[in-house]
C-alpha cells in the first residue's frame, strides 16, 4: 500500500487466509451476536409474560434491553482504535463475550418474574457487552475480508445471525415447549464459549495505521535528506 493511500484510509492488504475458515469463523462469530436477540426479543418475553409479568413491565425491560444497540455508535470508535492498534481484535471480542457470560450467571440463581429488576440489570448489562462484541466483530471483518469476497462471507455471517435469533428465541421454545430457564442460560454461554474459541482460527488485521505513521516518518526524512545543502545530500 502506497503511503498516499494509507492516509486517506484506504483498506490495507488482508491477511491470507483460506476464504471457508474466514467465511466459517465469521458465521460463528455471527452466531454469537445472534444468540443474545434471540434471549431477549423472544425466549425471555414468552418466558415472563406465561409468569403473568403485565405488558407494560415486559414493554418496558424489552426498550432497556435493545438500548445499547442504539447508542453502541458512542464508543464505537474506540474500539476500533483499540482492534486496529497493538490491542487487536481478538481480547475485544474474547473479553465481550466472557462478561456477557458472567451477566448471565446470576440468573441461575434467582426468580426471573419475581426480581425484576435485577434482572433488568442484568439484562441490560449482557446487552452492552453484546452490542461491545457487534462493532469489534464488524470492524475485523472488514479488515480480514478481502472486498471480492464481502458479500459472500456477508451471507454466510447472516445465516448465523439469523439461525442464532431462532434458535435461542422461538427455537428453544419450539423443540422443548417451555424450557426451564436454567437450560436457556446454560445453552447460551456454551454457545459463547465455543464461538470464542473459534476466533482463534481468524487472524488479526495488519496494523495499518502504526505502519501509516512509521511510513510517514521515514518519508519525512527522505525528503529532509534530499533537500539541497542538507548534511546527507551534500556527500
Amino acid at each position: 500500500m502506497t503511503e498516499g493511500s494509507q492516509r486517506t484510509g484506504a483498506r490495507a492488504t488482508p491477511p491470507a487466509t483460506s476464504a471457508l475458515r474466514r467465511r466459517a469463523v465469521l458465521t460463528a462469530l455471527y452466531f454469537a451476536e445472534g444468540a443474545p436477540l434471540g434471549f431477549i426479543y423472544w425466549y425471555l418475553g414468552t418466558h415472563l409474560a406465561a409468569r403473568g409479568v403485565p405488558d407494560a413491565r415486559l414493554g418496558a425491560l424489552s426498550a432497556l434491553a435493545v438500548l445499547p444497540w442504539t447508542l453502541k455508535f458512542l464508543w464505537a470508535p474506540a474500539i476500533d482504535a483499540l482492534g486496529g492498534g497493538r490491542t487487536g481484535y481478538r481480547p475485544l471480542v474474547l473479553g465481550a463475550q466472557a462478561a456477557m457470560v458472567l451477566s448471565l450467571a446470576p440468573l441461575l440463581f434467582f426468580d426471573w418474574a419475581a426480581s425484576l429488576g435485577l434482572l433488568t440489570i442484568c439484562v441490560v448489562v449482557h446487552s452492552a457487552c453484546a452490542a461491545t462484541q457487534d462493532v469489534a466483530i464488524d470492524a475485523w471483518m472488514i479488515r480480514v475480508t478481502p472486498e471480492s469476497d464481502l458479500g459472500r462471507t456477508t451471507a454466510w455471517m447472516q445465516a448465523g445471525y439469523r439461525g442464532a435469533m431462532w434458535l435461542f428465541g422461538y427455537g428453544l421454545l419450539a423443540l422443548l415447549d417451555t424450557p426451564p430457564p436454567a437450560v436457556v442460560v446454560l445453552t447460551l454461554c456454551g454457545a459463547l464459549a465455543a464461538t470464542g474459541a473459534a476466533s482463534h482460527w481468524l487472524p488479526e488485521p495488519p496494523r495499518v495505521r502504526r505502519c501509516a505513521r512509521r511510513s510517514g516518518r521515514r518519508s519525512r526524512r527522505s525528503r529532509a535528506a534530499a533537500r539541497p545543502g542538507s548534511p546527507s545530500a551534500s556527500r
